[in-house]
């Protein structure tokens, strides 16, 4: 069958991991789950090939992606034009599919997203009906969840200042039991750690020693440093290596030797980052 948006995903992708245009990687759907991200629809793809239902939920993926890009405005005139060239061929197919004699109706393209959305939880829940029947007749349990997954993000609009951290970050939505690599910037949230793939210089000015009211307690031990904040939490990461606690994203901080805290703007973090 044809895959259009499944096939244009895969352009997406080369455009967020190429390194001489990160700001690609800036726009992003935020979706429910994991399998609704693109790097999701691509290993599900990879993995059982092309469906019609799967065809779907990259449509809808690329018109999210495109009103998102249309008010951030970050690709290159060049990719915008092909994003609004297949988005807009997605948007003609389905009006020709679903035209109706004496009634032409002209919609706006955070109505299309509404419709993809309705047809992609349609799809959804169909897929999780026969799943259960399935399950009732063989007496297999059901399979388990998965461990420390992310907070279940709302529909594709305004973002929170959380969302577009993550965002902003390429943060995965799949939490890990460590701060991983000492150079990648974290995010702590309820206890786990979210490694992103950029890291902030640690020589750079922009670090502040001046953080006032951080509601945090540390305690240093070697190369590590236990971070423990306003809710009674602790973590533990390396000292020098950059993090954010969910609650202030706007504040990139680290932890030096002698157990000072640095500060520094999210903003200029962002333009000194560096890919690991």
């Amino acid at each position: 069958m044809p895959t259009p948006a499944l096939d244009f995903l895969r352009k997406v992708q080369v455009w967020q991991e190429d390194d001489a245009n990160k700001t690609a990687g800036l726009v992003v759907v935020m979706p429910d789950s994991e399998d609704q991200t693109l790097a999701g629809l691509l290993r599900t793809f990879d993995s059982l090939g092309a469906t019609s239902g799967l065809e779907n939920r990259a449509r809808y993926w690329l018109i999210g992606y495109r009103e998102l890009e249309d008010r951030q405005r970050v690709l290159t005139e060049d990719q915008r034009a092909e994003l609004h060239a297949i988005t807009d061929r997605l948007m003609s197919d389905y009006r020709q599919a679903h035209a109706q004699p004496r009634q032409r109706r002209h919609l706006k393209p955070w109505q299309w997203i509404t419709i993809a959305a309705a047809s992609v939880l349609i799809g959804f829940g169909a897929a999780g009906l026969v799943h259960a029947l399935a399950g009732s007749s063989n007496g297999a349990p059901p399979p388990a969840r998965p461990v420390a997954q992310a907070p279940q993000h709302p529909a594709p609009g305004l973002l929170t200042d959380l969302q577009q951290f993550r965002a902003d970050w390429n943060v995965p939505a799949v939490a890990i039991g460590a701060a991983g690599s000492p150079q990648a910037l974290v995010l702590l949230q309820d206890g786990l750690y979210y490694p992103s793939p950029w890291t902030v210089p640690a020589g750079d000015p922009g670090w502040q020693d001046n953080l006032d009211d951080a509601g945090f307690t540390v305690t240093v031990h070697g190369s590590l440093a236990d971070v423990t904040d306003s809710t009674g939490i602790t973590y533990t990461v390396a000292v020098g290596q950059p993090f954010v606690t969910a609650g202030n994203t706007q504040l990139v901080l680290r932890v030096l030797r002698d157990g000072t805290i640095q500060s520094m703007p999210g903003p200029h973090a962002i333009a000194v980052r560096h890919r690991i």
